[in-house]
């Protein structure tokens, strides 16, 4: 979690509370060191070159992803004090929001936990949507963590885990 000044003028003086997604430095270097691995291979002979020639290319592309990634850098989450902005669904005002939960559930084998943002149906963006999911997958930060921000950015907020 950062915590970084507010952007818009409109903020009543609390910072937003910003969330990175964690792990982007990780696939850059599990990129670079499987192309360093298959490069390796072009000393094996003919199947060396044909091995390298096919994975080295795979892998320096998704090192670039990767360090476009980590130099773009933009937060998965933002909370401010007039809404909510991510990187899957945009900015929702507090307006647009009437409650917000966790759902414990299990997709498969894997435990899910994601904030349920449950929209009133007054913002004509999210008109034929009911509710949103902010999944923590990515994110480095209890859902705790989360509810309490919002909470502290919009104080009428009602909050619960189901």
């Amino acid at each position: 979690m950062e915590r970084v000044s507010p952007g818009s003028g409109g903020d009543v003086g609390r910072e937003d509370t910003k969330y990175f997604e964690s792990g982007l430095g990780s696939g850059l270097l599990g990129s670079l060191v499987m192309a360093a691995v298959f490069s390796t291979t072009i000393f094996a002979g003919v199947l060396g070159w044909i091995v390298a020639g096919i994975f080295v290319p795979l892998f320096i592309v998704g090192a670039i992803v990767a360090l476009w990634e980590l130099i773009r850098h933009k937060p998965m989450l933002v909370i401010t004090d007039h809404g909510i902005r991510h990187q899957r669904f945009g900015y929702v005002p507090w307006t647009a929001v009437d409650h917000v939960w966790i759902r414990t559930d299990r997709e498969g084998d894997q435990p899910i936990t994601p904030i349920v943002v449950e929209l009133n149906g007054t913002d004509p963006e999210f008109a034929s949507t009911a509710s949103l999911d902010i999944r923590l997958n990515n994110l480095s930060v209890s859902y705790e963590s989360i509810l309490k921000a919002m909470s502290e950015h919009n104080p009428q907020l009602i909050a619960w885990v189901h």
